[in-house]
């Protein structure tokens, strides 16, 4: 056994198991969220890198729904049986909810060696307008 050769095993999966429990049962080296998201709020569009390594393109859906970006996939399957594994698999969804107006017809996402990139151009309605402030004898 590997804790009759080094003593700190047995204190090493007692850690495991504790922050198993810390984490509501996800588990160690199962983060609670994936994949893992950069969201950049330019003044032109918005843009979502999401990290999915080892993930395929034709597994994962993307929609806009009202105001939420909405990602769905898979890597792998969660049943597998490859002992200790760090690597996280299994579905996810992922919402993110917009704050501005995107112009769907122009939305576009684009998949490159384990990032997706969605680039969502924000529409013309909500770019920010100059109001004209009218004064007594400017209103001709």
């Amino acid at each position: 056994m590997l804790h009759d050769r080094w003593p700190g095993a047995v204190a090493l999966g007692e850690f495991d198991r504790l922050f198993d429990r810390f984490m509501g049962g996800r588990g160690a080296t199962t983060p609670a969220t994936h994949p893992l998201l950069n969201v950049r709020d330019g003044d032109d569009e918005v843009v979502v890198e999401a990290e999915v390594p080892g993930v395929d393109p034709a597994a994962l859906t993307l929609s806009l729904d009202g105001d939420k970006l909405v990602l769905v996939g898979s890597r792998g399957t969660e049943n597998e049986n490859r002992g200790r594994s760090e690597r996280w698999r299994g579905s996810f969804r992922r919402e993110i909810t917009l704050a501005t107006p995107i112009d769907e017809s122009r939305a576009e996402a684009r998949f490159e060696d384990g990032v997706l990139t969605i680039r969502l151009p924000k529409s013309t309605a909500a770019a920010p307008r100059r109001i004209e402030i009218l004064t007594p004898g400017s209103e001709d």
